[in-house]
């Protein structure tokens, strides 16, 4: 949502947006001259945080403006500046007190540690974004606080048990390369797990994460280590996909045959750059034990280049055979 709406939002519009999983901003047009952009970021999976500012001014303006329970629908400690741009906040939504940013920290701080240790809701989102939604978000919560580390430190997260293992993956989200080294430390039987969520993480941070947690490793469970695998790929991390690849014979003692055509075939589905890449850097030992249908899925596009490298690696069509030649010969 990138144009400017004409102040006031509906509350069912400000809802639809926060609930947008994708939705970094929203330009607000309050009177003449003044245009407010809201942001959120979901520090909790089910609590998303609001904050507010001149989108002429961003650097210095940016403030926290209200929170809002996706489990509920309901707003809380919504400030004076977000409710009058806003139709529909109920009196009892918006901030109790001062509606300056350390009472709305105080409040979610309350609201949170209520919402976890009596209503179960969880501490760390194990979530995915685009790289451009997650530098947005970040260089916001920056330009407050410092990091997303600090930002949670100041909300007062410390009070509900942030176990090492939130810490590191809230450090893994924010790129502090410092604290995940402190944190991912404390936690030596979840590296696997940790692997898993640097390896989503984009750019050279997210990379010497990956790279951290890869050393010296021989006994990386195989399942993890191809989730790991599909999360660099899924982020298009052609240079982490292949050094994860080029590394898994060393890193996990359990490695499957068909691992490098699978996590080749996967490739293919949106990445298929990476797909090549992948199939360019193995050995004929590496793919003489590939999936018969990663034949399958080159033939579908008349990639003959690629598709003899796979038969000189030593691919078998296996039961895909027949579809394959069908699709090579069949000419509509």
């Amino acid at each position: 949502m990138r144009e400017a709406i004409q102040a006031p939002v509906s509350r069912e519009t400000l809802r639809e947006w926060l609930e947008d999983r994708y939705g970094v901003y929203m330009d607000v047009r309050h009177g003449e001259d003044t245009v407010l952009r809201l942001y959120n970021d979901t520090l909790f999976p089910e609590i998303s945080v609001l904050f507010v500012g001149d989108a002429s001014k961003l650097l210095d303006t940016v403030e926290i403006c209200g929170m809002y329970d996706n489990r509920t629908g309901e707003f809380r400690f919504v400030s004076g500046q977000l409710s009058s741009i806003v139709d529909g906040i109920l009196k009892e939504e918006c901030c109790p007190g001062p509606d300056g940013s350390e009472s709305i920290y105080a409040g979610i701080r309350r609201y949170a540690e209520e919402a976890v240790e009596q209503r179960g809701y969880t501490l760390v989102e194990q979530r995915e974004r685009q790289e451009q939604a997650m530098s947005q978000t970040e260089q916001l919560l920056r330009r407050m606080t410092g990091s997303i580390t600090e930002y949670v430190n100041t909300v007062g997260m410390r009070p509900l048990r942030m176990s090492d293992y939130d810490k590191a993956v809230l450090a893994i989200q924010d790129g502090e390369l410092e604290a995940f080294k402190m944190y991912a430390a404390k936690v030596p039987n979840q590296q696997a797990e940790l692997l898993v969520e640097a390896a989503g993480r984009p750019g050279a941070v997210g990379r010497r994460m990956a790279e951290m947690l890869m050393q010296d490793k021989c006994d990386i469970d195989y399942r993890m280590y191809c989730d790991a695998c599909k999360k660099a790929i899924d982020i298009n991390d052609p240079q982490k996909v292949l050094f994860m690849t080029e590394q898994a014979r060393s890193c996990v003692s359990q490695l499957e045959p068909a691992f490098y055509g699978e996590m080749a075939s996967y490739a293919y589905l949106d990445h298929r750059f990476i797909a090549k890449e992948i199939i360019c850097q193995c050995s004929e030992e590496q793919f003489s034990a590939a999936p018969s249908h990663l034949l399958e899925q080159f033939a579908t596009d008349h990639d003959f280049r690629t598709m003899s490298q796979l038969v000189e690696k030593g691919i078998s069509g296996g039961s895909s055979s027949m579809r394959t030649l069908h699709m090579l010969t069949y000419e509509g």
